[in-house]
């Protein structure tokens, strides 16, 4: 095979490689220069491409992170709204140092569950040796 005909070759497979290349990455294929140089401007796009993709995904990930703390803070300030209230209502009592509870009690909560239409009433019944109180 002469040299022409493999440098031939090669371009047809760099231009294939290239051409499938910005079909599957979605990205536009380069055009213009030689064979080699559109391939390596094809690769540049795909990697400038993925390195969005990941800053993307590192910013989604802060995001979900930050939103999920943000419910847990919400959560540990309801959690002791609702503590201070039995206190004040005379469900909880505090003796000789000890804060005692009713053997049961119960929480009503409205909540709203991903994929359904409208809030609910919740209700959530724990044990006094449950939450750790005598």
């Amino acid at each position: 095979m002469s040299k022409r005909a493999e440098a031939l070759g090669a371009s047809k497979a760099l231009n294939k490689s290239r051409m499938q290349l910005s079909k599957q990455c979605e990205v536009p294929a380069a055009k213009g220069g030689s064979p080699r140089e559109n391939f390596d401007e094809t690769v540049d796009l795909v990697v400038e491409k993925l390195e969005a993709f990941e800053a993307q995904a590192e910013y989604s990930k802060a995001r979900r992170r930050k939103t999920a703390l943000d419910w847990y803070r919400l959560g540990l300030r309801r959690g002791v709204e609702r503590a201070t209230q039995a206190v004040v209502n005379g469900e909880f009592t505090l003796e000789n140092g000890h804060l005692l509870s009713p053997a049961t009690f119960t929480i009503k909560k409205r909540v709203k569950l991903p994929g359904s239409e409208e809030a609910e009433t919740k209700e959530f019944t724990f044990t006094a040796d449950e939450l750790g109180f005598k």
